[in-house]
């Protein structure tokens, strides 16, 4: 497995711990001034996920003779990351 591909695994494993994050703040019926901190602190770390995703994904889609594949991957997680970061805007703004 080439490096860029390790490294978009890794982003993709950022992503999912700030999804469970965000699910577990969705299941409480009230957020707390902790929960409310760390959500702002969360999302301002994970904005810049999508560049970096961005760059190795340009990487491994020219490299690659499986371009389609490349590009389902590159939806997919942009779709999940705009899915999350959606949430947890809206989330935040229940405080």
């Amino acid at each position: 497995m080439s490096s860029d591909k390790v490294k978009r695994g890794t982003l993709k494993s950022k992503l999912t711990t700030f999804t469970k994050f965000v699910s577990e703040v969705r299941r409480k019926n009230e957020i707390t001034d902790l929960d409310f901190i760390q959500l702002q602190e969360r999302l301002s770390k994970i904005e810049t996920l999508l560049d970096e995703f961005d760059e190795i994904q340009c990487q491994n889609e020219s490299a690659s003779e499986a371009v389609g594949d490349e590009l389902h991957e590159r939806e997919e997680f942009e779709n999940n990351f705009f899915t999350q970061i959606s949430i947890a805007k809206k989330n935040h703004k229940r405080q």
